[in-house]
């Protein structure tokens, strides 16, 4: 849905035609749909108990609905003022982006009984740098590895982290925000295989 004409109308998504340049706006739409109602299918089928099952529930409904989660993040992003602040931007990418990545680290800390807590601080942190590392790469990635074309953010007139910081310093921003996502993430007792990832995620180029 984000990538369709009436939000990002977006052509590419890492580097291959959308849904809706490939299969049209009518099936991309049904996809969209068809994706989120099965996501809640698979979490009624887990063999979990039910108390689980509903806390999971819970938590892909508030994270990706109106009230504090993805769906109204696009909302505010669409909505944004032209002059919007550092703060309003950060908001936008709390609920569009670190909402989203909050869901599998909270889900997973349910399943196993461990630290909610310490799950919510890493999905936001990782949500607010990996928008950042957005921004950064919009005007400073390279096309080729990027599969997508650069400085659409200035050819939309949007506001983005690049308008508040230097090359430099959102290199270093985003370099500090994953050193510490990394100290929480050996809190929690992540194993090697999601740090590993994490820690592709620092050197992303696309």
């Amino acid at each position: 849905h984000d990538d369709l004409p009436a939000i990002d109308n977006d052509d590419l998504r890492r580097g291959l035609p959308t849904c809706h340049i490939k299969f049209g706006e009518d099936m991309a739409i049904l996809v969209g749909d068809a994706l989120l109602t099965l996501a809640f299918e698979l979490i009624a089928n887990i063999d979990l108990e039910d108390k689980k099952i509903v806390q999971l529930i819970q938590v892909l409904s508030q994270k990706s609905g109106i009230n504090a989660g993805m769906i109204n993040g696009q909302v505010l992003d669409i909505l944004a003022p032209k002059n919007l602040t550092k703060e309003y931007l950060k908001q936008v990418y709390f609920q569009k982006t670190a909402c989203l990545l909050q869901v599998p680290l909270v889900m997973a800390q349910i399943i196993n009984d461990g630290n909610l807590e310490i799950a919510n601080e890493i999905g936001y942190k990782l949500g607010i740098v990996y928008q950042i590392q957005d921004d950064y790469l919009d005007k400073y990635g390279n096309v080729n590895k990027l599969g997508k074309p650069i400085g659409s953010d200035k050819k939309n007139s949007k506001i983005t982290y690049v308008n508040f910081y230097k090359k430099e310093e959102l290199e270093k921003l985003i370099d500090d925000e994953y050193q510490q996502i990394m100290i929480l993430l050996n809190e929690i007792g992540a194993n090697h295989e999601l740090i590993k990832i994490i820690q592709g995620l620092l050197k992303r180029g696309k």
